[in-house]
Parts: C-alpha cells; sequence; structure tokens
C-alpha cells in the first residue's frame, strides 16, 4: 500500500477527544460509516454537551412534539425495528408506519391437536418502506388464562406479500399440551401501506368442515375481534367496510383493513343554488400519492340537497382519480360541470383524499353558475380567511389522516397566502432541553440517522436544528445543521450526519430539534453530539496536527523539529520519519520502527479533567502495527508497552497497554463485525481521567471494553511527560495522519469535606461465649473519604493475624496503617474479655477520633469473667 494520501469522500475530520457516548457494539455499518456526511473540518472535539444523547435514559431531557395537523406522526423509543440502535439499548424513530392486529376472542381447544388457521389477505404494502408485513399468529392459554406461547403460521417479513388480489394464508398450528383457548392474531406489522382480512379459518384437522373462527368474516360487527394498536405508531388505521376501495370483503358483505392511508375530506358549507342549472366546479391541485400504495387518490364531488336540507339522492364529481397517477408536485386545475337537480336548492363540495398514501393539497375552488360566471359561489375560495365556510373531516378508521391548512410546505398556495392540504405525511420533531451554550460561538452538531422515506411521496424529510434562548428565555433564531431537501441520503444503514451552527450574540441556551419533516416513511435518530468547534488555529487547551497544512511541508521533510499546526509544540521524532504527501511515513525506504513524540504540558495537564491522545492511521497490513498514547519518560520511547497506550496490530487485534500491563482484546480471527478497517483509514482514540483514574480507548467510535477501570490493578502511575505514536512497518507501508492531544479543562469546585465523624460506634457492651466468635464494626463519614484504623485491646496494639484477632479483609499492614473497621476474634478465649477500642484517622494525620469503647464479657460454662472498661484513650 502506498504512502500517498488515502482520503476519499468518505472520511472526515470527526476525531472525537473528549468521549460523548459509551459505544456498544454497532453494526458494520455504524463501523464503517462509508456513507456519512462531512459535519465540518473540525480537527478535536470538546465534551457533548446533549443530556441523554444515545436516548438510553428513556425520554430524559428530550420532548416529543408533533404537528396538531399531522396525527399521522409516531414517535417511538426503542431496541428494534424502525428504532434498532446505533449503539447502546435504545434509538428513537420517527414515522407514519402501521403496527396494529385484530385479536379474536378466546377459542376453546384441545390440548396436543392439530388446526388448520388460514385467512385471505390482500393489500399494498412498500417493502422500501416497510420493516415487516402481513403476520398471522395463534397465541395459546392455559385453563386460567395465562399465555403459553405462540405459534405464527405465516410471517412476511419482506413486504412482497400481500397483493391487492385476494389470497389465502396460513398454515398449521399444534396446540401445547396445556392448550385450553387460543386466540387468532392478524398483523400489519410496522408496514407503510395496507392490509385487509376476511374469512377467517380455525378448523380442527379432523373436522375440517367446522370453522372455530369467530366472526370469521366480520360480517356481525367487530363481534368477537379487537383493535389493538401499539402507542407508539398512531398511523395504524383500522376499518371495516363493505366498500371495494381498501375493505372490498372476499366474501359476504365486510372486509377488515389495518393501514395507515389517508381518508378525509374538506366539506364546504351549504351553497344556494338555482335547479336545474349546470355549474362549473373546478378546483387546483397538487400533490404526491403513490399509485403502488393507493387506491385512488384526489377527488371532487358534490351532493345537493332540497329546501328542507334533505340529501338528495346520487352525487356528481367532475373529477375523480381512480388511478392515482395524479397530481404533481406542480398546481393543475381540475374539474367540469355539475347540474342541479329539479328540486335542488343546496349544494355542499366535496374536496377529498380517498385511500391514498401521500398528500394532496387544494386551493382556489371555483363553483360558477354558468349562467352568471363572473360570481364565484365557493366560501372562502383561496382558504384565506381561516377556512371560512369549510369543515375539515378525517374518517374516523383513518386517523393518519391529517388536514393542514397552511401557507407553505405541501400547503403551498397557488395563489394567496394559504392552501390546505390532506395527507398521511409526517410532521414531528425529538426537541431537547434547554443546554448552556456560549455566545457568538462555533459549535458542531450531528446525529446518526437511518430510515426510509419515499422521496416522491415526501416534501423535505430529515432536518437537524439549533433554536437559540436568550438568558430570559426567550426564542432568537435557529440554524440548520443539516436539512435534506430532496438528496437521497436516509437508509436503513446508520449515518452521521450534521453540520456547524454558530450561537447569536445574545445566546444563553439552545434546543436540538431532530425532525422528521413533512416525508412519508420513517426516519430513526441515535447518539446525538453538540461540541464546541474547535478550529486549527492555536488553541491553549491542545495540539494538532494534520500534516498537511504547516509551514515548509514538504514530501520527505523530516518530522523531527517541525512545530504542529496547533498549540505551536515542536515534534520530536526519529530522523526517518516525515511526511509523505500529507501523511507521516517513513523517508528511508528501510524498515522499522518510527517514533514522534511531544511534550505534554504540565500547567495545561494539572488543571485538565481529562487528557487525550487521538490518531487516525491507514489500517496497518503485513506484520506492521500502529501504536499511540502517552508517555512518562523523557527518552521518548514506549518503555515496556508505554505508560498509557493503544495497539492496533495487522490482524486486527487490539491491545491496550497501562503502565507494565497489557490487555488485548479481538485476536485472530477477529470477531464479527471487526471493528478495523483493513482498506482504509482508522480513527483511534484514547483518554485519561486524571480524577477518575480510569482510562478509556475507541476504534472508529466503537469502545473497546476495558474489563477493569480501575489502574491501580495494572500499577499505573499517571506521570505524563509526552505524547506521541510509533508505526512498525517491515515489507509494507504503515502511515499516521491527523495527530491530536487534548486538555479538557473541567475544574472542581473545591468543597470542605463534612468533618469526620463515627456514624456506627462501637456498643458500650458486648458478649460471647468461650470458644464462640465476636465481630466489632464502626462505620465512619466524613472527612477526606480515605480512612486508616487502629485497633487495640486494653493497651495492646492489635496485630492482623495475630492470634485469633483478624482484621478482614487483612491488608497485611502493621496497626497504625490498618485499612479495614471490621475486628473479628474467633474463636473467643477468656484472655479475650476487657476492653475494645478503635482509633480511626484521615488520610496519614497523625491525630485519630476514638471510637468508644465496647467490653466484651466471655461466658464460661456457669461463670462469668468481666474485665472493666479501663479510660478511652
Amino acid at each position: 500500500m502506498s504512502s500517498t494520501k488515502r482520503r476519499g469522500s468518505q472520511f472526515f475530520y470527526y476525531v472525537v477527544v473528549v468521549i460523548l457516548l459509551v459505544f456498544g457494539h454497532a453494526t458494520p455499518a455504524a463501523a464503517d460509516s462509508g456513507g456519512s456526511i462531512p459535519i465540518s473540518a473540525m480537527t478535536i472535539w470538546s465534551p457533548n454537551l446533549v443530556q441523554n444523547p444515545g436516548f438510553e435514559d428513556g425520554g430524559a431531557g428530550w420532548t416529543k412534539t408533533p404537528a396538531g395537523e399531522f396525527p399521522a406522526t409516531s414517535f417511538w423509543r426503542s431496541k428494534w425495528g424502525t428504532a434498532d440502535q446505533h449503539s447502546g439499548a435504545y434509538g428513537y424513530s420517527i414515522s407514519n408506519l402501521c403496527y396494529g392486529t385484530l385479536l379474536s376472542d378466546h377459542i376453546p381447544v384441545s390440548p396436543n391437536a392439530d388446526y388448520d388457521l388460514y385467512t385471505w389477505v390482500r393489500g399494498e404494502i412498500d417493502p422500501d418502506e416497510s420493516k415487516n408485513g402481513l403476520l398471522i399468529r395463534a397465541n395459546y392459554y392455559d385453563a386460567s388464562g395465562a399465555h403459553l406461547s405462540y405459534t405464527n403460521v405465516f410471517a412476511n417479513n419482506n413486504g412482497t406479500v400481500p397483493t391487492p388480489v385476494w389470497q389465502r394464508v396460513g398454515g398449521q398450528v399444534t396446540t401445547p399440551a396445556e392448550a385450553a383457548n387460543v386466540r387468532i392474531q392478524l398483523f400489519n406489522y410496522l408496514s407503510s401501506g395496507w392490509i385487509a382480512f376476511d374469512d377467517v379459518e380455525f378448523n380442527t384437522t379432523a373436522d375440517p368442515q367446522t370453522n372455530l373462527a369467530p366472526n370469521p368474516s366480520f360480517e356481525d360487527g367487530g363481534t368477537s375481534w379487537t383493535e389493538t394498536s401499539s402507542n407508539h405508531f398512531p398511523a395504524t388505521s383500522f376499518y371495516r367496510s363493505t366498500w371495494a376501495a381498501i375493505s372490498g370483503p372476499h366474501s359476504g358483505s365486510y372486509g377488515y383493513t389495518i393501514s395507515n392511508l389517508a381518508y378525509g375530506y374538506l366539506l364546504s358549507d351549504h351553497i344556494s343554488v338555482n335547479s336545474d342549472t349546470v355549474y362549473d366546479l373546478y378546483s387546483w391541485i397538487r400533490g404526491q400519492v403513490d399509485p403502488d400504495e393507493s387506491e385512488r387518490g384526489p377527488r371532487i364531488f358534490v351532493y345537493f340537497y332540497d329546501a328542507a336540507g334533505t340529501r338528495l339522492s346520487g352525487y356528481q364529481s367532475p373529477y375523480s382519480d381512480y388511478t392515482g397517477t395524479t397530481p404533481t408536485l406542480e398546481w393543475q386545475r381540475y374539474g367540469g360541470q355539475v347540474t342541479a337537480p329539479a328540486d335542488a336548492a343546496t349544494v355542499r363540495i366535496h374536496l377529498q383524499n380517498y385511500f391514498s398514501s401521500g398528500w394532496v393539497a387544494f386551493d382556489d375552488v371555483e363553483f360558477i353558475d354558468t349562467t352568471n360566471p363572473q360570481i364565484n359561489l365557493a366560501p372562502d375560495p383561496g382558504f384565506e380567511n381561516g377556512g371560512t365556510g369549510w369543515s375539515d373531516i378525517a374518517a374516523w378508521q383513518f386517523p393518519a389522516t391529517s388536514m393542514w391548512r397552511a401557507t407553505w410546505g405541501p400547503s403551498s398556495p397557488h395563489n394567496g397566502t394559504h392552501a390546505f392540504s390532506i395527507s398521511n405525511q409526517t410532521y414531528g420533531y425529538l426537541h431537547s432541553d434547554h443546554i448552556s451554550v456560549a455566545p457568538n460561538t462555533a459549535y458542531d452538531l450531528s446525529s446518526w440517522i437511518r430510515g426510509e422515506v419515499d422521496l416522491d411521496e415526501s416534501t423535505k424529510g430529515l432536518a437537524i436544528r439549533a433554536d437559540f434562548h436568550n438568558s430570559a428565555g426567550d426564542f432568537l433564531s435557529h440554524q440548520n445543521a443539516h436539512i435534506d431537501d430532496g438528496e437521497t441520503i436516509v437508509t436503513p444503514a446508520w449515518q452521521r450526519v450534521g453540520g456547524q451552527i454558530t450561537t447569536p450574540s445574545e445566546a444563553a441556551t439552545v434546543r436540538i430539534r431532530l425532525y422528521n419533516h413533512l416525508a412519508s416513511g420513517w426516519v430513526a435518530f441515535d447518539d446525538v453530539e453538540l461540541r464546541r468547534a474547535i478550529d486549527q488555529t492555536p488553541d491553549p487547551t491542545g495540539v494538532y496536527d494534520s500534516f498537511t497544512n504547516s509551514p515548509g511541508f514538504e514530501i520527505g521533510d523530516p518530522l523531527d523539529g517541525a512545530t504542529t499546526e496547533d498549540g505551536e509544540e515542536t515534534w520530536i521524532a526519529t530522523p526517518n520519519m516525515g511526511f509523505g504527501d500529507g501523511v507521516v511515513t517513513d523517508i528511508s525506504g528501510v524498515p522499522g520502527l518510527f517514533t514522534a513524540r511531544i511534550p505534554v504540558n504540565g500547567d495545561r495537564l494539572e488543571n485538565a479533567r481529562k487528557v487525550s491522545v487521538e490518531l487516525v492511521s491507514e489500517a496497518p497490513v503485513g506484520d506492521g502495527w500502529v501504536r499511540f498514547g502517552f508517555l512518562a519518560e523523557e527518552t521518548g520511547g514506549f518503555p515496556n508497552n508505554g505508560q498509557i497506550s493503544m495497539t492496533l496490530r495487522f490482524d486486527g487485534r487490539i491491545v491496550v497497554y497501562a503502565n507494565h500491563s497489557q490487555i488485548e482484546f479481538y485476536r485472530t480471527p477477529p470477531p464479527d463485525p471487526d471493528p478495523a478497517h483493513h482498506d482504509g483509514p482508522n480513527h483511534m482514540r484514547i483518554e485519561y481521567d486524571t480524577l477518575e483514574h480510569t482510562v478509556q480507548a475507541w476504534l472508529n467510535e466503537i469502545e473497546i471494553p476495558i474489563p477493569s477501570p480501575d489502574l491501580d490493578s495494572y500499577n499505573f502511575l499517571p506521570n505524563l511527560a509526552y505524547a506521541g505514536f510509533q508505526f512498525a512497518t517491515s515489507s509494507s507501508d504503515v502511515w499516521a495522519d491527523d495527530f491530536a492531544l487534548d486538555f479538557t479543562e473541567d475544574p472542581v469546585a473545591p468543597v470542605d469535606p463534612a468533618p469526620l465523624a463515627i456514624s456506627g460506634p462501637l456498643p458500650t457492651s458486648a458478649s460471647s461465649d468461650l470458644g464462640g466468635s465476636k465481630t466489632f464494626t464502626v462505620t465512619v463519614s466524613g472527612g477526606s473519604g480515605t480512612y486508616l484504623y487502629a485497633w487495640q485491646h486494653g493497651d495492646q496494639d492489635i496485630s492482623n493475624g495475630g492470634g485469633a484477632y483478624s482484621i478482614s479483609p487483612p491488608p497485611g499492614e502493621p496497626a497504625s496503617t490498618q485499612t479495614s473497621s471490621t475486628l473479628t476474634i474467633s474463636p473467643v478465649g477468656a484472655e479475650h474479655a476487657g476492653t475494645y477500642w478503635c482509633k480511626v484517622f484521615e488520610g496519614g494525620s497523625v491525630v485519630g477520633l476514638p471510637s468508644g469503647s465496647s467490653t466484651l464479657t466471655v461466658t464460661i460454662g456457669c461463670a462469668t469473667t468481666l474485665t472493666l472498661p479501663t479510660d478511652v484513650k
């Protein structure tokens, strides 16, 4: 592999300095985010300011907000399906998908018996937008009604079934040994579209003529069946009907559909008409309707009424789209003529979105008497006057139907300022709590996203926005870190998208909005990041070098003595380490070990809560490797594998070193997914928390699971002197790209500790049988939290392990430095009677706090030996 710079469009500068999340095992798509959108020309990152960025802590820090006009919007925080997480355990999806079931009443069955379960189905499901689809299930219950198990007799997981033509699907089930009842469940399962059911069959194989399914053709209302939808998916609609459109029955009069289709209309007030008169009825229409998911589309029709207000028989429709091929995004005028009957006195106009998936907008309605064409009789024809004279009506069976009078989006007007749209699109967002920010400051805002949005049905789509507020909480303005205006970027694979925002001069807080913005489909969000942007100007908190912009750098120049781009530190490097077209590699042409390092500033380190090193390197090949981290010795090497360092080996092994101990992961063969790229750059990060005394490490945003965070067990000594990296080459080339060293200043305000106190003193008296066991314990609070204990019997110090005495756990130290608050005497002898006391020391102090004394009485047969207490010392 050549040493030329290998930065395709898939690699961007988002090296993370201070961890915002604890990444779990991600999918291969998360590990290799080749389709990611660049956030900004970032170098190093500041801490993540987002509360609950991965939605792991319930909905803490976030508010879900659907637009009132778009009840089809669904919110779902989950571990699977559309909200299958990018990392951690949870993701959050915003969608208008269906998830609903028809559940039958309990049906008596025999145990260990075979039954045939079938139903007739038809529908239209978009596999590109759907997670699953049709599912037919038998749920088993015992005699007490307790659920036992279930069997899926049919499960369509690719959205290819059903079709608009009725089909019979199902299979055979065998009831469990304890089964007494079964309940049939008919699913439309996480899909976009509709499914109709009819003629359910549940028969014993021994008696196939008898159908045990209750109300199998839904002829008797909804008797014996229960509509059940997930509260996460309010877009789910139930519809029992005789209409041929989508609930047209397979047999009998009724079928039952579960869908997220739209069925709604605008209904005008009564308009006076003249009998036997011809009228022109038109409306301007635009929209996006998916013909593969829709039964019809936009429609204009009227009903006439007599003088008493009684509706006359029949209706007239000057325009109906029964193909789903219209409308388009461009406004078009549709309509025709209607004729008022002889006894007509009034008419009501219906503007309908008729069993369709998508949206239809109406504007500039015309209802004109052909004998007097100068007067438009339609009320508020351009919807400019608040919708006066119109009622919006959604079929109750179709809660996915949304009504929206507005000035933009689907309701961008043809003329005037308003139009009215009827749709099942999504318009909702997750809104974070207020996050403190600095004014006039750049921040990087991003989120991991995935989803399926139908561009043919959607006006916009994904949006990530920052809303700025002043110190009083007043809204100032907003900026979009990312908005999808039709680009095909939302895929089922996780991607990271976002951009840079700059706070206004009066900004005090920001609220993040994660939108699914006037789209048909679903979008899931996870791992939101808001970080103060750090550019490539000198920064007192860190050092950065991309090895591309430093003055005077040329291919072949040695790294030793060169000044970093950011931080103005000088590199100390082996002489044959140098530049190769924007990366650091060897310039000798001879395989070997190459080391580069820079000093760690003592003042900055002293004030830092966390200190981290990041490196981007090519995937090792051959038997080469790349190592980076902190050094503790001025010699500049990585003695005994380094003070804190991480190595990526050619075979995918990852080794984290803490002083003289190593923790190795991902041995050959590497697990699936392998987090190490073997055909592109690897982003590595290691972080030391100076207060918690812990180390964390990441490779390509995947956390390396260090088994023990306690570095004391690895003999760690935090005397950091240098930060840097090494690479080793054999016959193949290894190189290093961007390098970042960051000191995250997080000063901890001094807190006066509570005074040292013994909250659980020794009892004033105690007793034990001869040969028994006795334990004394003191409980201490306050002070520094580091306590030492000195136990005494009478005026004699107690040594751990001295005779019957034990101090648990045995620290093996002299009495003056014992670190346990528990003293055990076993077996108790007569010589152990007397006074016991303990003195507690705080840290290494000389003066201790006495515990008070306890007098131990030892019982010997019927007699007792009692030693009276001496003075407390």
